[in-house]
């Protein structure tokens, strides 16, 4: 079989001092949530893979070889890539440039196959173990003012540090027509939603009383105000970047919105 050309989408890679996050987005894929790692297999890959080098009897041993180090440079680098993402989780600074974590990548999605088979599935089990971290730091809070301002504290890691970072090792993907729909940003995004933020919505809405005068936790007005904002500026981003909606961020949206100016109104007429 003859190799599968590739066709980059442009010439040269994108600069990656650039970092912004995106306002808008159009994504058509919708990635599933594996169930555990050790599912992923790598032999349909190997052997699209072997197909690709000769056929010739006398080139079986060299064949054979080099499949072998293909898959084993394979899961080498996967093992780099998800501890960096595991690294990012954890706020911790990473071990390697961007740079080496783009030439990592770029080795890995240089076969389409990989790509559609393998690496969705991958990336997102790495992103479930970060959410869990996150739900664990979340879920240690007792208190209500303990719970908010955990919630905010990582809503700011991942809005600020992870994305960012996660963008920026991902930039590889954009080269090639085959990975155009595949979107890092969405798809942290909707797992941040759904494994972290819908489970402690519920106690969120417990907590927020909009036609109360006072502060709802015990710290000061103005940084109750704060953390409102903050939290009415992450269930925002999850409403509008991620494509599927839920009704559950439409409702608590709705009381951040009447609390903050109920609450601003009540303290200005006071003051």
């Amino acid at each position: 079989m003859s190799s599968m050309k590739l066709t980059k989408k442009k010439s040269g890679k994108e600069k990656i001092s650039s970092i912004n996050l995106p306002i808008g987005s159009s994504i058509s894929i919708t990635p599933g949530i594996p169930t555990s790692l050790s599912s992923i297999n790598l032999n349909n890959v190997t052997r699209r893979i072997s197909q690709k080098f000769s056929s010739s009897p006398s080139s079986n041993f060299f064949k054979t070889n080099e499949i072998i180090n293909n898959e084993m440079s394979y899961a080498r680098i996967w093992k780099s890539i998800q501890a960096a993402i595991r690294i990012l989780f954890e706020d911790k600074q990473l071990k390697y440039s961007i740079e080496e974590i783009n030439e990592e990548v770029d080795h890995l999605i240089q076969d389409p196959n990989f790509v559609e088979e393998v690496f969705v599935r991958n990336v997102s089990d790495s992103l479930i173990t970060g959410m869990n971290t996150i739900c664990n730091r979340i879920n240690s809070m007792e208190r209500n003012d303990d719970i908010m301002i955990c919630v905010v504290d990582q809503w700011i890691l991942l809005y600020n540090r992870i994305i960012p970072y996660l963008r920026a090792m991902f930039v590889p993907l954009k080269q090639y027509s085959y990975s155009e729909n595949i979107d890092i940003i969405e798809l942290t995004l909707r797992m941040f939603r759904d494994i972290t933020i819908i489970p402690v919505t519920a106690k969120l809405n417990e907590i927020i009383n909009p036609f109360s005068a006072q502060s709802d936790i015990n710290i000061q007005y103005n940084d109750y105000i704060h953390i409102l904002h903050r939290i009415l500026h992450m269930y925002t981003i999850l409403d509008v970047l991620v494509t599927d909606k839920k009704p559950e961020i439409e409702t608590i949206l709705y009381k951040l919105r009447t609390a903050i100016r109920y609450k601003s109104e009540y303290h200005s007429n006071k003051s």
